[in-house]
């Protein structure tokens, strides 16, 4: 997969990673359990955080640092997006 122009199985894999995330956070907010549902894309940002910092750490060299962060959002962004957008069509009004 590419990062810049993603084959048919790329789409696929982003748009799961987009959907999954969505509907448990929207499924938790419309039953009540919006606190709970900003875990999921929290902690999906709070690791890929930790493992740009690792990746970062243990490369040695900034160009190869760069690269693994920039790889690790593009792959994170979808659920992270997800997760939020899930939450917020899924309150409900009070």
């Amino acid at each position: 997969m590419n990062a810049v122009e993603p084959a048919g199985g790329g789409w696929v894999a982003y748009g799961l990673a987009f959907l999954i995330p969505f509907l448990i956070c929207l499924v938790l907010a419309r039953r009540g359990h919006a606190r709970t549902a900003w875990w999921l894309p929290g902690g999906i940002f709070v690791m890929t955080l930790m493992f740009v910092a690792a990746g970062v750490w243990l490369s040695g060299e900034m160009q190869t640092g760069f690269g693994a962060a920039r790889s690790l959002g593009l792959l994170a962004l979808p659920g992270i997006v997800g997760g939020v957008a899930g939450i917020l069509l899924g309150r409900r009004g009070a």
